[in-house]
């Protein structure tokens, strides 16, 4: 598996009047074209996704002047959900950046995200696959149970 992708109907927006973290959302329209995303593999050396390894994920067609655009896990939006949001941090494996480490696997006859890092090995950190939570009308990514979102990309 390459590590460029468009990831189609994804875009990052703003919840609850807050602009800082922007959210993951999935756009409802099956007609809106996604933004480009990067996979990057916990070794920086490896060029290939492996299923079922650490990775991060970042919007690379995008700019946002006071965030990153790199995927994580954000527990203070809305209390008791762990939302994708942006504004993670790029390498640096371990405890300070567990958020930010996500997996992909087979589903069904694509593929579906998963949050359970393994990058620091004394952590202990909660698992779940990233689904879809509605939230104020806006289709937010979150760790969730089931269905998990299906993901389907095109090299790009």
């Amino acid at each position: 598996m390459y590590n460029k992708f468009k990831d189609y109907r994804l875009q990052v927006a703003s919840i609850r009047n807050r602009t800082n973290p922007l959210v993951v959302c999935q756009n409802a329209h099956d007609s809106v074209i996604g933004v480009n995303v990067q996979f990057s593999p916990v070794d920086p050396k490896e060029n290939t996704i492996r299923l079922s390894t650490d990775m991060n994920v970042k919007f690379t067609s995008m700019e946002i002047s006071d965030s990153s655009t790199v995927r994580r896990i954000n527990t203070e939006l809305v209390p008791e959900r762990y939302l994708v949001t942006i504004g993670g941090v790029e390498g640096n494996p371990g405890r300070g950046t567990l958020g930010n480490w996500f997996n992909i696997d087979k589903y069904e006859d694509a593929y579906k995200l998963v949050y359970c890092p393994v990058v620091c090995e004394t952590c202990r950190p909660f698992c779940g696959e990233i689904g879809v939570l509605e939230e104020n009308g806006k289709r937010v990514l979150f760790v969730g149970r089931d269905p998990p979102l299906k993901v389907t990309s095109q090299k790009a």
